[in-house]
């Protein structure tokens, strides 16, 4: 119903984490990226509008601006959407890999999205590009706690193309995913499927 593809993989050990074993699965056979979810977008988002977050910031402080989760700031500084979303637009790799090492130095950070490295960041802005990183956070930022959840578990790219893939097992999508995936699947580059582990 929303247009998305369906893949059985078979004969992967999944145990309790059947999102790392797909990530172990796809990242041999040519992938890299992420297993957290929405982690990386929104660590994204954060990243390339760091320096307007800090100048926005409410405590005049960059640490609270690289702690802060990101749908809160989108939400904290809905009147300077512009702006941000002009920061992000006009955003480059060497300043969002260093501002999410920035980020990243934060254990808080590492815990709620693991996984992440400088060299995956990088892959995903450039595989994305600052115009289609604006296109997604304005997205979000139409409904920023909203749109902060559902997103596919694996957010990964080949260098040719991105693979965006919810992992399920034996359960469906739930209402969040639906949401999330209907408004921003036009916005994704790449294939978006669902990928269940049988």
């Amino acid at each position: 119903m929303i247009g998305i593809a369906y893949e059985k993989v078979h004969g992967l050990e999944a145990g309790n984490h059947p999102e790392y074993a797909a990530w172990r699965y796809f990242s041999s056979v040519g992938y890299s990226g992420a297993y957290c979810e929405g982690g990386p977008i929104l660590l994204l988002i954060r990243a390339a509008a760091l320096d307007v977050l800090t100048s926005l910031n409410t405590f005049n402080s960059r640490q609270d601006a690289c702690s802060r989760f990101t749908e809160a700031q989108l939400t904290i500084h809905e009147r300077h959407s512009d702006i941000i979303l002009a920061a992000i637009r006009s955003a480059n790799k060497t300043q969002v890999v260093c501002n999410f090492n920035e980020i990243y130095a934060s254990l808080a950070v590492q815990e709620y999205y693991p996984g992440l490295t400088a060299e995956v960041m990088g892959s995903l802005f450039m595989a994305l590009g600052s115009e289609r990183l604006t296109l997604i956070t304005a997205a979000i930022m139409e409904a920023p706690y909203i749109y902060r959840a559902g997103w596919p578990d694996l957010t990964m790219t080949n260098e040719q193309q991105m693979l965006w893939a919810e992992v399920k097992t034996t359960d469906r999508l739930h209402l969040s995913q639906i949401s999330t995936l209907h408004r921003m699947k036009p916005l994704l580059p790449g294939c978006v499927k669902v990928v269940q582990l049988v």
